[in-house]
């Protein structure tokens, strides 16, 4: 849910040392963003990601490990970016057609969390609302998190 009406600014200067303490940023060995053609669904055995389009398991399109240059410029859009003042309402769209995650792997590669992304309604979901967080989703937010898709080289989903 996208505030109405509020333009994103930098309000915090958090250094990136700091950024990388917040969850899930703190216990992710590996970040990558992928592209995908379906809805994102957990294997079973809670290995793995896989594409389910029409109860057809398809292959991730797209997948690029983040660099801590990347890393650095996603935590600074998550945790810099916010509102300049209250918001005055919040708007929804009724499409929720996501083709784009930021995954969250460990050290022998398991996945551990994730955000998926539908940048065409500006919609988000995360694996859990309770130990993440966004910061505030002013309205260019999500803006700036699809343009540092298409700079990792991720052409799925995005404009």
């Amino acid at each position: 849910m996208l505030s109405f009406g509020q333009k994103c600014v930098k309000k915090n200067n958090l250094s990136f040392a700091a950024r990388m303490k917040k969850y899930p940023f703190n216990v992710a060995a590996q970040v990558q963003m992928i592209g995908y053609d379906g809805m994102l669904r957990m294997s079973e055995d809670g290995r793995d990601f896989y594409v389910d389009k029409d109860f057809v398991k398809m292959p991730i399109l797209e997948t690029k490990t983040l660099t801590p240059v990347q890393i650095d410029s996603l935590t600074s859009i998550l945790y810099n970016y916010g509102y300049a003042y209250p918001p005055r309402g919040y708007k929804t769209e009724d499409c929720y057609d996501p083709h784009n995650a930021i995954i969250f792997r460990d050290q022998k590669g398991k996945p551990l969390e994730f955000i998926e992304i539908c940048f065409e309604c500006k919609n988000t979901t995360l694996s859990d609302w309770k130990k993440m967080s966004l910061g505030d989703m002013c309205d260019q937010k999500l803006d700036l998190l699809e343009k540092l898709f298409q700079q990792a080289g991720i052409q799925s989903g995005v404009k």
